[in-house]
C-alpha cells in the first residue's frame, strides 16, 4: 500500500464564526432601519480581513502538519511505508480482520547480501536497488494491500481480505520476480536476490505475536537456503501458518 493525502478546501472554524457573526449583524441592522455608518463599515470590514487572513493561515499549518505526518510514515528510498507507517497500517488491518472474521498473509522480504552491495557500488547503487524493489513490490500489490521498508534490507507486504492459499501463490509470484530483475547503475546491471517468509493472519492474531510469526519463518528460510539447492523450499514450505 502506497500512503497518499489531500487536503479538503474548506473555511476554518474561525473564519467560518466571524462571518456569520457579521452578516447576522448586517442582516439585524436592516431589518430594525439602522444605518451603518462610515466607521463601523470600515471596522466590519477590518474583521473580515483578519477573519480571511486567520483562515489562509490555518489552511496552510494544516496542509504542512499532513504533510509532515505522511513524511513521518513514508520511507523516501523506496516510496513505501516505513516501519512506523507499516505498523500503524497492520494495527488497523488486524482490527479490521477481528471485526470481519477474515484474514489474510503477510510476507517479510530479506535482501541477499544488501551490504555487499553497497560495498561494491557505493551507497548510491544500495540507494538505486532500494528504489527499485520499492517500485516493483508497489506495482505488485493491490492498492488494498500494504507494503513497506521496515528495515536497511527488510521490507514486508500484507494481503488482506483474501484466501491464504491463492494469496501465498501471488506472494511466491512477487518472489520469482524480485529474484529475476537487475538494477541499472554506473552502466552495470546489479542483480537483486532475496528470501521471503511467510505466513497467515486471522482475527485472533495480535501485532507483536504475528512479526515474531513471520521473523521465524524468514529464518526458516534462509536456513534451507544455505543448506543448498536440494533443500530449497518453496514460499509455501517456508511460511509459518
Amino acid at each position: 500500500m502506497q500512503l497518499a493525502f489531500s487536503v479538503r478546501e474548506t473555511a476554518s472554524p474561525l473564519g467560518l464564526q466571524l462571518s456569520q457573526v457579521v452578516d447576522r449583524f448586517l442582516q439585524s441592522a436592516r431589518g430594525k432601519g439602522v444605518l451603518i455608518s462610515d466607521a463601523d463599515r470600515a471596522t466590519l470590514e477590518a474583521l473580515m480581513s483578519v477573519a480571511s487572513e486567520t483562515e489562509e493561515l490555518l489552511s496552510n499549518q494544516a496542509r504542512r502538519i499532513m504533510l509532515l505526518e505522511t513524511l513521518s510514515l513514508t520511507d523516501e528510498l523506496s516510496g513505501l511505508l516505513n516501519r512506523r507507517g507499516f505498523e500503524r497500517e497492520m494495527r488497523r488491518q488486524l482490527a479490521l480482520a477481528r471485526r470481519h472474521e477474515e484474514g489474510g498473509v503477510i510476507a517479510l522480504i530479506d535482501l541477499e547480501d544488501f551490504r555487499s552491495i553497497n560495498n561494491v557500488y557505493g551507497t548510491a547503487g544500495g540507494d538505486a536497488v532500494l528504489g527499485a524493489v520499492g517500485r516493483t513490490l508497489a506495482g505488485l500489490v493491490r492498492e488494498t494491500d500494504v507494503s513497506a521498508r521496515i528495515a536497511a534490507d527488510q521490507f514486508v507486504i500484507a494481503l488482506g481480505r483474501c484466501e491464504p492459499r491463492g494469496a501465498i501463490v501471488r506472494v511466491g509470484q512477487i518472489e520469482r520476480g524480485l529474484n529475476n530483475i537487475s538494477v541499472p547503475f554506473g552502466g552495470y546491471r546489479v542483480p537483486v536476490g532475496c528470501n521471503v517468509g511467510v505466513t497467515c493472519y486471522d482475527q485472533c492474531d495480535e501485532f507483536d505475536g504475528l512479526m515474531h510469526r513471520l521473523d521465524t519463518a524468514i529464518e526458516m528460510r534462509k536456513r534451507h537456503r544455505r543448506q543448498g539447492p536440494a533443500a530449497h523450499m518453496s514460499v509455501k514450505e517456508g511460511s509459518a501458518a
